[in-house]
């Protein structure tokens, strides 16, 4: 989990020849899956403890066109985003009213 996380984006080309992201993280380079359960799951538990404003999900790498908002007005809502890479990390951000967000990976290797 990182706060306050802005996510990236890179070229496709970039991605898929292997580029590595601004700040040195590498490249996972293994097909992974949005997990909707996992980041449903990590909202669930938190809303026990925190309000929840927002939350987005998206590819981390490929933010700029893929993403969509899963949870708001205390509601989940359907996603419309491409779900899987092997190049760019599928995260969540979660917008809080009174600390500051919180971002999570939420992938897995096989849909």
């Amino acid at each position: 989990m990182k706060t306050n996380y802005m996510p990236k984006s890179i070229s496709f080309a970039d991605g898929f020849l292997g580029a590595e992201f601004l700040g040195g993280d590498q490249l996972k380079k293994i097909p992974m899956f949005y997990d909707e359960q996992k980041a449903k799951n990590i909202i669930n538990d938190i809303l026990k403890l925190n309000e929840i404003i927002k939350v987005e999900v998206g590819l981390d790498g490929d933010w700029e066109i893929n993403h969509d908002t899963l949870f708001e007005n205390n509601e989940f809502k359907n996603v419309d985003f491409w779900s899987k890479s092997n190049w760019a990390t599928p995260i969540m951000i979660i917008y809080f009213k009174n600390k500051p967000s919180e971002c999570y990976e939420i992938w897995k290797e096989e849909e």
